[in-house]
């Protein structure tokens, strides 16, 4: 009998109650967690780990998500990785910004 593999979830926030909160909700629905709190970490991950999705903040300390969510959707390896941005920003720009970015969808903080 095959073991199933529950969906791994990479979230991915400088914001420690943030990532808490988020990988705890995602455990209690059956999923699997990842966590970074830098761009750079996060890079690493996806490397060497293979998450079916990943929860992106915008404002992270060493740079901006949608620069990695570029990296990742021009990559052959990560292009169809989805990518769901959280932030603060609640503005109409910024939304739209996040799906031209390659994001499929925008979840607003506070969660």
């Amino acid at each position: 009998m095959a073991l199933h593999k529950p969906p791994c979830v990479l979230v991915v926030d400088d914001d420690a109650g943030t990532r808490m909160f988020v990988t705890t909700m995602l455990a209690a629905a059956g999923f699997s967690t990842l966590e970074a709190e830098l761009l750079e970490d996060a890079e690493t991950i996806i490397c060497k780990c293979s998450a079916d999705l990943v929860l992106l903040d915008i404002h992270l300390p060493d740079g901006s998500g949608f620069d990695l969510c570029r990296r990742l959707q021009s990559s052959g390896i990560t292009g169809s990785l989805p990518i769901i941005f959280i932030s603060a920003d609640d503005d109409t720009d910024t939304k739209v910004r996040a799906f031209e970015e390659g994001g499929v969808d925008y979840v607003t903080k506070p969660l």
